[in-house]
Protein backbone atom coordinates (compact mmCIF):
# COMPACT_ATOMS: atom_id res chain seq x y z
CA UNK A 1 0.00 0.00 0.00
CA UNK A 2 2.95 2.14 0.76
CA UNK A 3 4.18 1.78 -2.66
CA UNK A 4 1.10 2.20 -4.89
CA UNK A 5 0.65 5.51 -2.45
CA UNK A 6 4.33 6.87 -3.07
CA UNK A 7 4.03 5.40 -6.95
CA UNK A 8 0.63 6.53 -7.96
CA UNK A 9 -0.07 9.46 -6.30
CA UNK A 10 -3.40 7.19 -4.14
CA UNK A 11 -4.52 8.12 -0.88
CA UNK A 12 -4.36 4.98 1.02
CA UNK A 13 -6.39 4.58 4.19
CA UNK A 14 -4.66 1.14 6.27
CA UNK A 15 -6.86 -0.58 8.95
CA UNK A 16 -4.64 -3.08 10.91
CA UNK A 17 -7.19 -4.83 13.15
CA UNK A 18 -6.51 -6.12 16.29
CA UNK A 19 -7.51 -9.14 17.90
CA UNK A 20 -11.62 -8.63 18.15
CA UNK A 21 -13.86 -10.42 20.61
CA UNK A 22 -17.55 -10.22 20.07
CA UNK A 23 -20.27 -11.99 18.42
CA UNK A 24 -22.97 -9.48 17.45
CA UNK A 25 -23.65 -6.12 16.00
CA UNK A 26 -27.13 -4.03 15.94
CA UNK A 27 -26.89 -5.40 12.48
CA UNK A 28 -26.33 -9.00 12.84
CA UNK A 29 -28.88 -9.01 15.62
CA UNK A 30 -31.48 -8.13 13.18
CA UNK A 31 -30.80 -9.99 10.20
CA UNK A 32 -29.66 -13.54 10.85
CA UNK A 33 -27.94 -13.91 7.44
CA UNK A 34 -25.11 -10.93 8.34
CA UNK A 35 -24.19 -13.60 11.48
CA UNK A 36 -20.01 -14.18 11.14
CA UNK A 37 -18.32 -17.74 11.70
CA UNK A 38 -17.22 -17.73 15.36
CA UNK A 39 -13.86 -19.79 16.12
CA UNK A 40 -13.00 -20.76 19.52
CA UNK A 41 -10.52 -23.64 18.82
CA UNK A 42 -7.09 -23.30 19.85
CA UNK A 43 -5.52 -22.76 16.10
CA UNK A 44 -7.87 -20.30 14.32
CA UNK A 45 -9.78 -19.14 17.91
CA UNK A 46 -9.07 -16.15 19.53
CA UNK A 47 -8.06 -16.75 23.47
CA UNK A 48 -10.61 -14.52 24.84
CA UNK A 49 -13.46 -16.57 22.22
CA UNK A 50 -11.83 -20.04 23.90
CA UNK A 51 -11.79 -19.20 27.15
CA UNK A 52 -15.85 -18.40 27.17
CA UNK A 53 -15.98 -21.72 25.14
CA UNK A 54 -14.02 -23.27 27.81
CA UNK A 55 -16.19 -21.81 30.34
CA UNK A 56 -19.19 -22.32 28.55
CA UNK A 57 -18.30 -26.54 28.81
CA UNK A 58 -17.29 -26.54 32.03
CA UNK A 59 -13.53 -26.63 31.87
CA UNK A 60 -11.04 -24.43 33.39
CA UNK A 61 -9.54 -21.79 31.39
CA UNK A 62 -5.69 -22.36 30.67
CA UNK A 63 -3.48 -19.52 30.96
CA UNK A 64 0.15 -20.33 30.08
CA UNK A 65 2.58 -19.59 33.01
CA UNK A 66 2.03 -15.93 34.40
CA UNK A 67 -0.07 -14.75 31.43
CA UNK A 68 1.15 -11.03 32.02
CA UNK A 69 1.87 -11.01 28.28
CA UNK A 70 -0.80 -7.97 26.49
CA UNK A 71 -1.93 -7.98 23.56
CA UNK A 72 -4.04 -5.96 21.47
CA UNK A 73 -8.08 -6.11 21.56
CA UNK A 74 -11.01 -4.20 19.89
CA UNK A 75 -14.69 -5.03 20.25
CA UNK A 76 -16.70 -6.84 16.86
CA UNK A 77 -19.13 -3.38 17.46
CA UNK A 78 -15.75 -0.91 17.62
CA UNK A 79 -14.39 -2.75 14.37
CA UNK A 80 -17.26 -2.67 12.00
CA UNK A 81 -18.23 1.06 13.43
CA UNK A 82 -14.81 2.15 11.95
CA UNK A 83 -14.67 0.39 8.88
CA UNK A 84 -18.60 1.65 8.12
CA UNK A 85 -17.30 5.39 8.96
CA UNK A 86 -13.86 4.74 6.69
CA UNK A 87 -16.41 3.51 3.80
CA UNK A 88 -18.98 5.97 3.74
CA UNK A 89 -16.54 9.09 4.73
CA UNK A 90 -16.54 12.04 1.99
CA UNK A 91 -13.68 11.58 -0.05
CA UNK A 92 -12.97 15.37 0.25
CA UNK A 93 -12.58 14.52 4.37
CA UNK A 94 -10.33 11.94 3.67
CA UNK A 95 -6.59 12.45 4.11
CA UNK A 96 -4.83 12.50 1.09
CA UNK A 97 -1.72 10.55 1.84
CA UNK A 98 -1.03 7.18 3.61
CA UNK A 99 -2.84 7.02 6.97
CA UNK A 100 -2.96 4.35 9.18
CA UNK A 101 -5.77 3.27 11.74
CA UNK A 102 -4.66 0.93 13.95
CA UNK A 103 -8.06 -0.55 14.80
CA UNK A 104 -7.60 -1.17 18.82
CA UNK A 105 -9.14 -0.08 21.76
CA UNK A 106 -7.59 -1.49 24.67
CA UNK A 107 -4.27 -3.81 25.13
CA UNK A 108 -5.05 -6.48 27.84
CA UNK A 109 -2.96 -9.28 29.53
CA UNK A 110 -4.08 -12.90 28.71
CA UNK A 111 -4.87 -13.52 32.81
CA UNK A 112 -6.67 -10.36 32.89
CA UNK A 113 -8.55 -11.90 29.96
CA UNK A 114 -9.50 -15.05 31.85
CA UNK A 115 -10.66 -13.19 35.53
CA UNK A 116 -13.08 -11.24 33.30
CA UNK A 117 -14.37 -14.21 31.58
CA UNK A 118 -14.79 -15.89 34.81
CA UNK A 119 -16.22 -12.77 36.69
CA UNK A 120 -18.86 -12.12 34.13
CA UNK A 121 -19.35 -16.40 33.47
CA UNK A 122 -20.80 -16.00 37.34
CA UNK A 123 -23.67 -13.91 35.60
CA UNK A 124 -24.83 -16.83 33.59
CA UNK A 125 -24.31 -19.78 36.36
CA UNK A 126 -21.08 -20.81 35.05
CA UNK A 127 -18.61 -21.91 37.31
CA UNK A 128 -15.35 -21.22 36.28
CA UNK A 129 -11.53 -21.94 37.51
CA UNK A 130 -8.25 -20.22 36.16
CA UNK A 131 -5.46 -22.74 36.02
CA UNK A 132 -1.97 -21.68 34.90
CA UNK A 133 -0.38 -24.00 33.04
CA UNK A 134 3.65 -24.39 31.75
CA UNK A 135 3.80 -22.08 29.19
CA UNK A 136 4.88 -24.39 25.88
CA UNK A 137 5.47 -21.20 23.82
CA UNK A 138 8.78 -19.06 23.88
CA UNK A 139 7.53 -15.98 24.82
CA UNK A 140 8.22 -12.54 26.82
CA UNK A 141 5.59 -13.75 29.88
CA UNK A 142 5.70 -9.73 30.60
CA UNK A 143 5.53 -8.24 27.42
CA UNK A 144 3.68 -5.44 27.45
CA UNK A 145 2.61 -4.54 23.58
CA UNK A 146 1.10 -1.44 23.30
CA UNK A 147 -0.31 0.32 19.99
CA UNK A 148 -0.59 4.14 19.16
CA UNK A 149 -4.62 4.14 18.25
CA UNK A 150 -5.18 8.03 18.77
CA UNK A 151 -6.25 8.55 15.41
CA UNK A 152 -8.54 5.17 15.19
CA UNK A 153 -10.21 6.16 18.76
CA UNK A 154 -10.99 9.53 17.01
CA UNK A 155 -12.06 8.04 14.29
CA UNK A 156 -14.90 6.30 16.18
CA UNK A 157 -15.44 9.04 18.61
CA UNK A 158 -14.07 7.02 21.58
CA UNK A 159 -14.59 2.84 22.74
CA UNK A 160 -18.28 1.47 22.77
CA UNK A 161 -17.85 -1.83 23.32
CA UNK A 162 -15.70 -2.35 26.67
CA UNK A 163 -14.03 -5.73 27.25
CA UNK A 164 -16.35 -6.96 29.84
CA UNK A 165 -19.82 -6.11 27.62
CA UNK A 166 -18.11 -8.55 24.40
CA UNK A 167 -17.12 -11.22 26.79
CA UNK A 168 -21.17 -11.03 28.00
CA UNK A 169 -22.07 -10.80 24.17
CA UNK A 170 -19.92 -13.92 23.89
CA UNK A 171 -21.71 -15.85 26.75
CA UNK A 172 -24.86 -15.03 25.51
CA UNK A 173 -24.05 -16.55 22.26
CA UNK A 174 -22.45 -19.50 23.64
CA UNK A 175 -24.84 -20.48 26.20
CA UNK A 176 -27.62 -20.55 23.72
CA UNK A 177 -25.03 -23.42 21.09
CA UNK A 178 -23.37 -25.32 24.62
CA UNK A 179 -24.61 -28.65 23.39
CA UNK A 180 -22.71 -27.62 19.97
CA UNK A 181 -19.42 -26.18 21.92
CA UNK A 182 -19.44 -29.38 24.33
CA UNK A 183 -19.66 -31.54 21.59
CA UNK A 184 -16.49 -29.93 20.33
CA UNK A 185 -14.34 -29.49 23.54
CA UNK A 186 -11.46 -31.63 22.25
CA UNK A 187 -10.56 -28.43 19.69
CA UNK A 188 -9.94 -26.47 23.03
CA UNK A 189 -6.39 -27.17 23.84
CA UNK A 190 -5.27 -30.65 22.29
CA UNK A 191 -2.80 -32.35 24.80
CA UNK A 192 -2.82 -29.62 27.55
CA UNK A 193 -5.52 -30.38 29.37
CA UNK A 194 -4.49 -34.58 29.77
CA UNK A 195 -1.30 -33.68 31.55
Amino acid sequence: MRLAHQQFDIPISDVRTAITYGTETDETRADDRLKTRFDFDYYFGVVAHRFCAQAVAGYPMTVYGKGEQRKPFIGLEDAVEGLARLAVADPDDRPDDLTVYNQVTRAISIVEIAETVADVAGEFDLDVAVEHFENPRDEDETHKMEIENDRYAALIDGQDQTFESGVRDVLETLTRYDDTIRANEDRFLPGVLEE
